[in-house]
Order: C-alpha cells, then structure tokens, then sequence
C-alpha cells in the first residue's frame, strides 16, 4: 500500500498545478502530441495522463484509481514495475520529463554550441543559454516548470572561471526538522476516586525524564512525586 500512496501523491501534486490541468481539460495537448520525437513516449503519456485528469476533475467518482496510468509508466520505466519503494520526488521527474518529451512542440531538433562564459555579464549568459534549450524543448511543462541554475568553476591554478545556467524543472528542498514534540501525558492519582486527566507538553528534543518532570509539576502543583510508566501499545 505504501508504494502505491508514494506514486498517487506524485500524481495528485502535479493534478493541482492548476494552469497544467486547465491545459489538458480543455484538450490542448491533443494538438500538440509529438509521436515523432524519438525521446518520447509515443505521445501514450500524455494521453494518458489527460485521460486521467479529466476523469479526476469531472467529479463523476469518489475515488478515481490510476491503474491504467501505472500501467503506461511501468511500460516505460522499468524502475516503477512492481511494488518497488519509489519515493513521490522520482515519479514526479518521470512525469514531468515525460509529458515535456510527448509535448514537445519541436519536431527536429538542432544542434546548439556551448560557448564559454569569459568575462560576459550573468545576463547575456544566461539568456544564450535559455535560448540554446528553447531551441531544442518547448512544450507547456518547459512554460511552467522549467528553469536555471547558476554554477561556477573557477581554476585554483590560473584564476579562469566557467559559468554556467543549467534547466531544472523540479529542486529538492530540505525540509527543516522540528526540534520539538508533543508528548501525551496521562495523570493517575493513587486515590481512585480522582479522574485520571490528560496532558500535552511541548518539549525539546533533547530534553529529560527530568524536563518532562518539571514541566508536569508546573502543570500538576499539588503532585511532589511521580511514577513515570512508558506504555508502548495500550491496544
């Protein structure tokens, strides 16, 4: 189940793109299949997913399994055959690599020279750059996705820097981690006739037996010494 959670979440991130959606509702890509394009899929992707959207966003179903898109990705990508843990980043660059190649509004592609950088301003590198990808990738996800990124080599021997602006069409972001968590804390007093109650306490991650003891007694005044009981699983 977890393979298949990972995949439908890569599906349903890029179904919320709202101007790719609205792209294929109104059936835009059918003018625009390239099955010409030896780096494509036969334009079956695209088809595909179109298939897909429209049946997502008619609102006709509760729930809409996409068995026939898994079908057309593992057809093509080996890596998705099966019950393999694939994470929703990598399905995501298939997609969108993908549906950009059945898209492509270029049918030859030439070839294109990359010159060195030298002393030119980033702008005018840049822009040479860009213009030497448009020539070759145009398509709706290179309107919506696409992008540079800037990288530098400068030579510790002679001083000679290289710049250079790559296109991206996803990044990988770190998420920062929470430094803290919620604990529930369960009160049971030894007179029975009082009501077991329920604590939340925020702490550190790095706090102590000691820290949760001072933050519950700052909580519970009345109470000078607890028993503390750790219960794994109270199923």
């Amino acid at each position: 189940k977890q393979w298949y959670q990972r995949r439908v979440r890569g599906i349903q991130c890029l179904s919320n793109t709202r101007a790719l959606t609205v792209y294929f509702l109104r059936e835009l890509h059918l003018c625009e299949v390239n099955q010409n394009n030896p780096d494509s899929l036969n334009g079956l992707l695209a088809l595909r997913y179109g298939n897909l959207i429209k049946s997502l966003w008619s609102g006709s179903s509760r729930t809409i399994p996409p068995l026939k898109m898994r079908w057309t990705i593992a057809k093509f990508a080996d890596q998705f055959t099966g019950f393999g843990q694939h994470d929703a980043q990598e399905l995501l660059a298939f997609l969108l690599d993908g549906l950009h190649e059945d898209l492509n509004r270029v049918t030859t592609k030439p070839y294109t020279q990359i010159n060195d950088s030298g002393d030119r301003p980033d702008a005018e590198v840049s822009t040479e750059f860009w213009d030497n990808h448009a020539a070759r990738n145009r398509s709706i996800i290179v309107d919506l996705f696409h992008g540079q990124l800037k990288s530098t080599l400068r030579c510790l021997t002679c001083g000679f820097t290289s710049t250079r602006f790559d296109p991206f069409s996803s990044l990988s972001l770190p998420l920062p981690e929470n430094e803290n968590v919620i604990i529930e804390v369960f009160v049971v007093r030894l007179n029975p006739q009082n009501r077991t109650t329920q604590y939340c306490l925020w702490l550190n991650n790095e706090y102590t037996m000691c820290h949760v003891q001072k933050r519950l007694r700052d909580k519970v005044p009345d109470i000078n010494h607890f028993l503390f009981v750790d219960i794994a699983n109270s199923a």
